[in-house]
């Protein structure tokens, strides 16, 4: 169970840097056009 909630934490975690890249991207993108 612990095993599972962790792997599971890991990749809730990578899925949340993914987002964060993603957004911290468009924003840039976002201020150059502007």
């Amino acid at each position: 169970m612990k095993f599972s909630l962790y792997i599971d934490l890991l990749f809730y975690h990578r899925k949340l840097r993914c987002f964060i890249v993603i957004d911290l991207l468009n924003h840039r993108i976002i201020v150059e056009k502007i």
